[in-house]
């Protein structure tokens, strides 16, 4: 983990050392498993940016929300996929997972975030096996983030809603879970962002491709705001949890 100035305040540390063998599907996901079988009813995922927290004031008011954290698995190799969201709409040119806001037809979370993702990228509910939430995850924006971490398996359609989506990618699992994909920037003395920067897969086929050996990472990408302190939790949740076991 590095900071693009660390004499301008004292960094805050996230404690990300690498996951032991992270990169080896056959740990990583049994553990996610038994992570996310676990009782969540108090999971909060922290806010790890250097910044004010959260008021309770937005809290109790944040308006729920769900995105699908998708991991796509091939053989002993996974990957997180993630959109890039059109320049016209809200927080146009961010980098996030596929989802929206809960609406009153919603029977909870899960099912807003499958139907996101079939309105955003056109992945059929199906397709995914639904592991569970990671948690909850408040903004300063005053929404309330439930991540719903499904398993896709290779081959899968996908296609992207021009409306919203610009692009499709993938990032390694094993990229998410190292500490170095993690960079933290000083806007102030005291206030800070963190980004995950790394390379990623462009999907340009309408099929998630199940040959590993037609998946080239030479894209860098920058991942910021809420979706970075998703991937940090569950960075730091499968972490904690293993230390727990």
């Amino acid at each position: 983990m590095t900071t693009s100035d660390p004499k301008r305040g004292p960094a805050k540390e996230v404690p990300l050392p690498r996951l032991k063998d992270a990169d080896e599907l056959t740990e990583v996901i049994p553990l996610l498993r038994k992570f996310l079988n676990a009782p969540e009813a108090s999971r909060e995922i922290r806010n790890p940016h250097a910044e004010l927290p959260v008021s309770e004031d937005i809290k109790r008011n944040a308006r729920p929300s769900a995105v699908l954290l998708p991991l796509v698995l091939r053989g002993d190799e996974a990957t997180v996929l993630i959109t890039k969201r059109q320049s016209h709409i809200r927080f146009g040119g961010h980098l996030c997972f596929p989802g929206g806001t809960v609406d009153d037809a919603d029977t909870d979370a899960v099912e807003a975030a499958l139907r996101e993702s079939e309105e955003e990228i056109h992945l059929d509910a199906e397709c995914v096996e639904v592991l569970g939430s990671l948690g909850d995850y408040y903004t300063q924006a005053g929404y309330l983030i439930k991540p719903v971490v499904g398993l896709i398996e290779p081959p899968a359609f996908i296609q992207a809603n021009t409306d919203e989506v610009s692009e499709i990618y993938e990032i390694r699992l094993s990229d998410v879970l190292n500490s170095e994909s993690y960079k933290l920037t000083w806007h102030t003395r005291i206030r800070g962002h963190y980004a995950f920067e790394n390379v990623a897969h462009v999907c340009l086929s309408d099929h998630i491709e199940p040959d590993q050996s037609k998946i080239v990472f030479d894209t860098k990408i920058r991942v910021a705001g809420p979706t970075v302190s998703i991937l940090i939790g569950l960075y730091e949740s499968l972490l904690a949890f293993r230390r727990g076991l």
